[in-house]
């Protein structure tokens, strides 16, 4: 009676991958999005939806070709959607806003031209009248 030895195969060398990272620029344009929404009624939103809006579709671009070694879609839907909808939001005020500038009469007119008053009359009353001299 013989014994053998089983024979074992041989040890493959296993490769070490590291998980996929999220993609930074999909995080920022989640970041912008969110900021210009509250940044809209400041006049200044649209700068930051617009950036977010450009920086997730690159995102986008660049998660789809990276053949999954970057993750982050959702990230850069979400700033993708909060961008637009900074978007929308600042279109609607403009529409609301610009027409009550342009009709004449209206109530915005009346209030800068009473600012306009006040802020007059306010000049000639703080002026300091002259002393005559005796």
């Amino acid at each position: 009676m013989s014994y053998e030895t089983p024979v074992q195969a041989p040890i493959q060398p296993t490769a070490f991958t590291t998980p996929p990272k999220p993609s930074p620029l999909a995080i920022i344009s989640l970041c912008l999005g969110i900021v210009s929404i509250p940044l809209i009624f400041v006049c200044i939103g649209w700068f930051t939806a617009l950036a977010g809006l450009v920086l997730g579709i690159i995102a986008l671009v660049n998660i789809k070709s990276s053949n999954g070694s970057i993750k982050g879609k959702g990230l850069a839907i979400g700033g993708l959607t909060t961008s637009v909808l900074a978007m929308i939001i600042y279109g609607g005020f403009i529409a609301l806003i610009v027409p009550k500038m342009k009709t004449p009469g209206s109530d915005f007119e009346s209030m800068i031209e009473q600012s306009i008053k006040e802020a007059e009359a306010k000049e000639t009353s703080d002026a300091k009248p002259e002393i005559a001299p005796e």
